[in-house]
C-alpha cells in the first residue's frame, strides 16, 4: 500500500545493544560518517570478525537489528549475485522523538499525507 514502508517491533523503552550486534552498528555508524552509502554484509562480517555461518544468529536475527538499521536510515537490499547489503535511504528523513523512538518517513509517505491535508 505504501512503498518503502516496513513494520518494526515497538519497544516502550530503548534496549541497549551488546555483543557483536553493537559492534556491527558501531561499524555502520563509522561507515556512514565516512560517507559510505552501500555496505555489503560481507564487509560487516569481516569488520566485526564473525564467520558467515554465525552472522545471522549473532546479528541479523536479533530483535534489535531492524530498529537499529532503521534508526541509521538504512534498508536491506540484494547486491550482486544475490548477496545482501545495507543501503542508506536517500530520500529518508530520520527524526528522533522525545521518547527515543525513531521513525523513517519516505518522500512518498509525506506526499500522500500532504495531499490529504
Amino acid at each position: 500500500m505504501f512503498p518503502g514502508c516496513q513494520l518494526r517491533r515497538w519497544e516502550p523503552t530503548e534496549r541497549r545493544l551488546k555483543g557483536k550486534l553493537k559492534d556491527a552498528v558501531d561499524f555502520l555508524e563509522q561507515a556512514i560518517a565516512a560517507g559510505i552509502d552501500w555496505i555489503p554484509f560481507k564487509a560487516i562480517r569481516e569488520a566485526i570478525g564473525v564467520p558467515r555461518k554465525n552472522f545471522a544468529k549473532l546479528v541479523t536475527s536479533q530483535v534489535e537489528w531492524p530498529n537499529a538499521i532503521a534508526a541509521l536510515g538504512m534498508t536491506v537490499e540484494r547486491g550482486s549475485r544475490s548477496s545482501l547489503a545495507l543501503r542508506l535511504i536517500p530520500d529518508a528523513i530520520i527524526t528522533q522523538r522525545a521518547d527515543t523512538r525513531f521513525e523513517c518517513h519516505t518522500f512518498l509517505l509525506r506526499r500522500a499525507y500532504n495531499s490529504r491535508v
